[in-house]
């Protein structure tokens, strides 16, 4: 739900509909050349199991069973709770038994990473998977708050910056390629 919200959001703010893949950059690392926004769903299991991770062995050791299938048995909504959560984080591609959260969703996100790779590439977007490989080109650290005044982006300026991230279409460019130079001096983006 959130996901199509904030999808609905910047495609209003840049006057396009997202593609598939501009989606799947939305949620990626910036790191990964993507918007650096968080998937809440994942991260919330992965929070959870790593943080269960991290007390588990005090927790059972205070409980003072003989086994840990006996301290499994004595806690069956627990344990049902935490099987659930790495189902679902295994299904992501994550790892369902690692004790930081980044241990457990590095692998589902390098796996959405790769697979968007694959993707681009299958489509012969040689341009977009450059991109995405260099983590947005030039001015990659787009969302990085400037450091001087005059350093700010204004609104065109951020939405073309955005827009090139996503691997929107410019709206003013032939064959749909994406935005790729700043605001013009008559104010209009791309």
């Amino acid at each position: 739900m959130l996901r199509r919200g904030l999808s609905a959001a910047m495609s209003s703010l840049l006057g396009a509909q997202l593609s598939d893949v501009s989606k799947v950059l939305l949620f990626l690392p910036l790191k990964l050349g993507g918007a650096g926004f968080q998937s809440a769903a994942l991260r919330a299991d992965g929070a959870w199991v790593a943080s269960w991770a991290a007390v588990e062995d005090a927790v059972r050791a205070d409980q003072g069973l003989p086994t840990e299938a006996a301290a499994r048995a004595a806690t069956p909504r627990l344990t049902a709770a935490l099987a659930t959560a790495r189902a679902r984080l295994g299904a992501a591609g994550a790892a369902a038994y690692a004790s930081t959260q980044k241990e457990v969703l590095q692998p589902a996100i390098r796996r959405v990473h790769s697979d968007l790779l694959r993707r681009l590439a299958s489509q012969g977007d040689n341009d977009g998977a450059a991109l995405v490989r260099s983590a947005g080109g030039e001015g990659g650290a787009w969302l990085w708050h400037p450091s001087r005044k005059e350093h700010l982006l204004g609104d065109d300026d951020f939405i073309v910056s955005l827009r090139r991230r996503l691997l929107v279409a410019c709206p003013g460019a032939s064959g749909g390629a994406p935005c790729a130079r700043r605001a013009t001096t008559a104010g209009a983006p791309c």
